[in-house]
């Protein structure tokens, strides 16, 4: 064994440069490569889904939207997997101050459903995005809205001009083509909504639309 061995290595240095170079840069690109983007793709989805708990979700949620807006945020993350789908609960937005805190949205349930990994086999589905009995409440104040005052103002950011483009002779293709068929599912679901309108001189409701 140990001289069929020795015969092997001499072998392989009796070999021309250029084919084990050759034969290393294929190692590399076909084999060893897609080998650590594998593991990179994952350790990332891993880390993903051990962070993102439905707890971590809800006060990342709350948090972010205290920082953008005048008003407050409140929900239960009843479920969330960042591959699967989620629900929330009691789904509450308030006003700012300048409306006393008062509400201006809520929605008992929010579910959000699909399978990301299905994606990659051509099988697009929702089987549920569910909106149970959300609730909008306008109400209107010395002329301005509930609505319109939530959001804090955001940094203006100049717009770079847009470059004129040659108009294209020929009229476009209006088809998409796919390289592999897709399978395509949307269940949409929304339960008795509801909307309460407040201004100065009317009012006015919509109630019960449902799908």
């Amino acid at each position: 064994r140990s001289e069929k061995k020795r015969l092997k290595k001499e072998m392989r240095k009796m070999k021309p440069l250029w084919r084990r170079i050759s034969y290393q840069l294929l190692k590399t690109v076909f084999i060893r490569i897609p080998l650590i983007l594998i593991a990179i793709i994952a350790i990332t989805l891993l880390t993903l889904k051990l962070y993102l708990t439905p707890q971590n979700v809800q006060n990342l949620a709350v948090s972010s939207f205290a920082g953008m807006s005048y008003g407050t945020l409140s929900m239960n993350v009843e479920r969330f997997n960042i591959y699967r789908g989620w629900e929330i609960s009691n789904i509450v937005v308030r006003s700012g101050p300048d409306f006393n805190s008062e509400k201006l949205f809520e929605m008992e349930r929010f579910v959000f459903n699909y399978n990301f990994f299905a994606i990659f086999t051509g099988s697009v589905r929702f089987p549920e995005i569910g909106f149970y009995k959300p609730r909008i409440y306008l109400r209107e104040k010395n002329g301005v809205w509930n609505a319109a005052t939530l959001m804090k103002p955001s940094e203006k950011k100049k717009e770079p001009e847009p470059e004129e483009k040659e108009e294209e002779e020929g009229e476009p293709s209006k088809d998409i083509s796919l390289p592999i068929s897709v399978d395509f599912l949307l269940n949409l679901i929304l339960d008795d909504l509801r909307v309460y309108v407040r201004g100065a001189d009317f009012s006015a409701d919509l109630q019960g639309l449902s799908f």
